[in-house]
């Protein structure tokens, strides 16, 4: 899940994973311009995880990962630049060949 802490200690959930839109989340959270950006371990359409964002209207996956050739298994956290253009690295999946059948990993950028 993903919750909020207030200063007073009082806590809000404000998604829960189903697998689906992800699971075991694990690529720590960034905010920007009113929204929370991540990155689940697992779960997602192939269950390689996924980027998500939240925002007033709720989660919204932004990219399903396949292992091959974009990554899986987010455990990084996520930058962003000025442009929108979200970054960060992938524990495995990418060239398959390189740790066969895992993978060494990718570096991605999506765009907005």
């Amino acid at each position: 899940m993903v919750f909020k802490l207030s200063a007073t200690g009082a806590q809000t959930v404000l998604h829960t994973f189903t697998g689906s839109d992800g699971a075991s989340p694990g690529a720590g959270l960034l905010a920007s311009m009113g929204k929370v950006y991540g990155g689940t371990l697992a779960g997602g359409a192939s269950n390689f995880g996924v980027l998500f964002v939240l925002s007033p209207g709720g989660e919204k996956v932004v990219h399903n990962f396949n292992g091959s050739p974009d990554g899986s298994f987010l455990e990084s956290g996520l930058i962003i630049d000025s442009a929108g253009n979200l970054y960060g690295t992938a524990n495995a999946g990418g060239d398959l060949s390189c740790n066969p059948p895992e993978g060494c990993g990718t570096v991605f950028r999506l765009a907005p």
